[in-house]
């Protein structure tokens, strides 16, 4: 199943990093279609918050003290 606008070499990063978990199946790499949906549903809820001036800070930032 291909995924509009999520190319191959950002899946391989996502699951490299842990954001994407991953099931083998011998020499197959299977990815849960819940699961890239959620980071895409993630991706996007995180792209209208900047637009609309919110963001997350995060402990030790700067602008967090």
């Amino acid at each position: 199943m291909r995924m509009p606008g999520l190319g191959r070499s950002s899946v391989l990063n996502l699951a490299d990093s842990g954001e994407l978990p991953r099931v083998r199946f011998g020499r197959s790499v299977r990815y849960a279609v819940a699961d890239v949906e959620r980071l895409v549903e993630e991706r996007r809820s995180a792209r209208r918050g900047a637009a609309a001036g919110l963001f997350r800070l995060t402990p030790g930032d700067p602008a967090a003290e």
